[in-house]
């Protein structure tokens, strides 16, 4: 499990200014819980985010601890060039939607344009030797139709294939392996397509009653028959409805094959 918590996101939106000491004994604080990342300030405009205009003053005094990792936002080169003079600095976030108009509301730029920013900013974060680049931020729009979602994963596979060649590499047990290329491992093994995750994963089942109570989480697949009765006579059976198909283990083999273990 990997956790990040987000005070920035969370800050941003106060109207009224929080003073730059409250942030630092905020974000402080938090240090002590251990997460695996604090999002904690942006390197943008201040116009356009009044409430993170001091994160230049609020990073430096964040006393990092339990391995957590700072991460700030930056929507273009000179962010990132502002942000990439601060050593606490782990990682830095870029605003990108597979919306047109969110990410014109973002980072004052088209998608294309975004894309060639978020290629320049790679590129001088692997000068500075800066840990990672998170190139996505949530998704802004709904999925209405199948060509909308192949365009998402279009959008999606495009990011990846951009930070394969600029992202660093941490040390694992065994080769070192970049994030873009652990991406696309990953992606050769499981269709991540939210329609395929569906479809893979049998989640239009009538299996929520069961699954929805007491965890749904680390629990053991099943197959059963399920009756639904409608009156006594109108009754309707279900046969093999797998419960819990998120649990299964059928990829472990699949999973191990590529990455060679």
């Amino acid at each position: 499990m990997f956790l990040t918590e987000c005070p920035r996101d969370a800050m941003q939106g106060w109207g009224e200014f929080i003073p730059t000491q409250k942030k630092i004994d905020y974000i402080n604080a938090l240090m002590e819980v251990g997460f695996d990342v604090l999002d904690c300030g942006s390197f943008v405009s201040p116009k356009a985010i009044p409430q993170m205009a001091d994160t230049k003053d609020v990073i430096p005094e964040i006393q990092k601890k339990n391995n957590t990792k700072i991460s700030v936002i930056v929507a273009n080169l000179s962010g990132a060039d502002r942000a990439l003079k601060h050593q606490n600095i782990d990682i830095l976030g870029f605003p990108f939607s597979i919306s047109e108009t969110f990410q014109y509301r973002n980072t004052n730029k088209n998608q294309e344009e975004a894309f060639d920013e978020v290629a320049k900013i790679l590129e001088i974060s692997k000068e500075e030797a800066i840990q990672e680049f998170s190139e996505m931020s949530e998704i802004k729009t709904q999925i209405e139709d199948k060509e909308e979602e192949e365009r998402l994963h279009e959008e999606r596979r495009k990011i990846i294939d951009i930070s394969v060649s600029h992202q660093t590499t941490e040390e694992n047990s065994g080769e070192q392996l970049m994030h873009g290329e652990i991406a696309k491992i990953v992606e050769s093994v499981f269709d991540l397509r939210p329609y395929a995750i569906e479809q893979n994963l049998k989640l239009r089942n009538p299996i929520y009653q069961e699954t929805a109570s007491y965890g749904h989480m680390g629990r053991d697949s099943y197959v059963a028959n399920k009756t639904f009765n409608k009156g006594k006579s109108n009754e309707l059976t279900v046969e093999n409805l797998e419960f819990f198909t998120w649990e299964k283990l059928d990829k472990v083999a699949d999973v191990k094959k590529a990455f060679n273990l």
